[in-house]
């Protein structure tokens, strides 16, 4: 009910095992929570682009040590997407460019 098939809101849930729960917002939000932990975040992308939305939520989970290995696999097309030209060819990928500090840093 949160998204379609192959959509990063649902892959993220299956791929955890429900570990992690998130869910696109509109004007580029993604809000998500790991139940378990009691930890929540929101990502916004100031542009309101969604463009760049998976990519940075993906690399902030990884940042934060809340993906393992093979559930950073499965989000892996999300992660850095290919971009391709009109004819399908590859002519570059959009790639997260950030390290997250904690409040303290």
């Amino acid at each position: 009910m949160l998204a379609g098939h192959d959509r990063y809101d649902t892959l993220l849930i299956e791929a955890t095992q429900g570990r992690v729960v998130g869910k696109m917002g509109a004007e580029g939000i993604f809000a998500l929570t790991v139940p378990e932990s009691g930890l929540g975040m929101v990502v916004k992308i100031e542009d309101g682009s969604a463009r760049a939305l998976y990519p940075a939520v993906t690399e902030a989970l990884l940042q934060l040590g809340l993906l393992r290995p093979g559930e950073a696999g499965r989000l892996s097309e999300f992660h850095k997407p290919v971009l391709k030209n009109w004819r399908g060819d590859p002519v570059g990928k959009i790639e997260p460019d950030f390290l997250l500090h904690s409040a303290g840093s």
